[in-house]
């Protein structure tokens, strides 16, 4: 439990800290992994490199869906447009560094690189 505290004392960031309340054992899990920083033989280094960006760009969708349910409250013809274009400029990268990512699993897959 102190750890808990600890934890979330150190969390300068309002949304950092809610997701310590919000899912202790996960923060937990994710501060004790980042120290160990655990190999997976399966991966390599770039393989690593490649999960842990999955990894945060999954995250990100995870908190947006998480503000947006909780509301954003009023917002300016500016700032929506702030917003929109953000968004844009986000859904293309995603989709096309996701594309990227499909295309060569399946080029490594049927190379023979990927092994089950």
């Amino acid at each position: 439990m102190a750890f808990l505290v600890d934890l979330w004392r150190r969390a300068t960031d309002p949304e950092a800290r809610r997701y310590v309340m919000e899912h202790p054992r996960e923060a937990i899990r994710r501060v004790r992994a980042g120290r160990e920083r655990p190999v997976d033989a399966r991966l390599g280094a770039a393989g690593r490199e490649l999960l842990e960006s999955l990894l945060v760009v999954r995250q990100a969708s995870l908190r947006m869906q998480r503000r947006l349910r909780d509301g954003l409250g009023e917002l300016s013809t500016e700032g929506m447009g702030v917003l929109a274009a953000a968004r844009d400029r986000a859904e293309d990268d995603c989709v096309t560094a996701l594309r990227e990512v499909r295309g060569w699993l399946s080029r490594a897959g049927s190379a023979g690189e990927v092994k089950a």
